[in-house]
């Protein structure tokens, strides 16, 4: 029974850290298209969002992401407490009321492929406060990922 826990506990310790998203995770996918032709990463990923010319005379490719919100000030309201302590004696905790503002939050990645006049990707890059993946979205992303497996098969040959 006790060896039946701990596999229990490690399992589900490692379901928890397989759903973490990192940069570390970004970083593999993106760096994962080194070389690969551009048709082959707008299969996987889409249509990119834009594209520019660099100095250099080759093509960049860009992905972005870009969430705005708004989190709403919160009004917590003070109270009070009659706690009697261990000698008999009662007292009286008064906790005061207080605001915290609302803020704007904002989540942002931009994803750049340079592309060569041979439609091969040269060079990676990405800027951005959330630029995380899971290990879920590596093998889904990645140039070496499984999303082949995924897709769905036709129904007549």
């Amino acid at each position: 029974m006790r060896n039946n826990m701990f596999i229990l506990c490690l399992a589900s310790i490692s379901l928890l850290l397989s759903g973490c998203a990192t940069t570390a995770n970004y970083a593999h996918i993106v760096h994962s298209w080194h070389g690969s032709k551009l048709n082959r990463l707008t299969h996987v990923w889409g249509y990119p969002d834009g594209h520019f010319k660099a100095p250099n005379g080759h093509r960049v490719y860009f992905y972005r992401y870009d969430y705005h919100a708004y989190v709403p000030g919160q009004y917590f309201p003070g109270y009070s407490a009659v706690n009697y302590g261990p000698y008999g004696g009662a007292y009286i905790y008064t906790s005061p009321s207080y605001y915290t503002p609302g803020y704007s939050l904002r989540a942002f990645c931009k994803t750049f492929f340079e592309v060569n006049r041979h439609n091969t990707i040269i060079h990676t890059d990405f800027r951005g406060n959330n630029c995380v993946a899971t290990n879920y979205q590596v093998r889904m992303l990645s140039n070496t990922g499984k999303y082949e497996y995924y897709k769905m098969k036709p129904l007549h040959k």
